[in-house]
């Protein structure tokens, strides 16, 4: 596997569990995280790279795309406002140019 993969939510569950799978694939893995304390964890599950920011904050959900040909992304459990979140963080991976979900 060739290209940059954004993990969302790197440091959850599922997506942790994805990005040592994706790493080990050859993939180069953006962990997308909140909260910067969980930044060395996510990069010992096998995550090159570190982008912080909020799924509500499509500025930072754009700077998190740069770059990135894939996506892997499970909304987190009860987020509000769950289906306008993954309808801007689509918008925007398209505005990026991801060719994969």
């Amino acid at each position: 596997m060739s290209g940059t993969v954004l993990a969302v939510g790197a440091d959850g569950k599922f997506a942790g569990l994805v990005v040592p799978a994706l790493a080990a694939r050859g993939a180069e893995v953006r962990g997308l995280i909140r909260d910067p304390r969980a930044a060395d964890a996510v990069r010992a599950r096998g995550a090159s790279q570190i982008a912080l920011g909020d799924l509500r904050d499509r500025a930072a959900m754009e700077r998190a795309l740069e770059g990135v040909t894939a996506i892997f992304y499970i909304a987190p459990a009860f987020l509000e406002g769950e289906a306008e979140v993954g309808k801007s963080l689509v918008a925007a991976a398209i505005a990026a140019g991801v060719t994969s979900a």
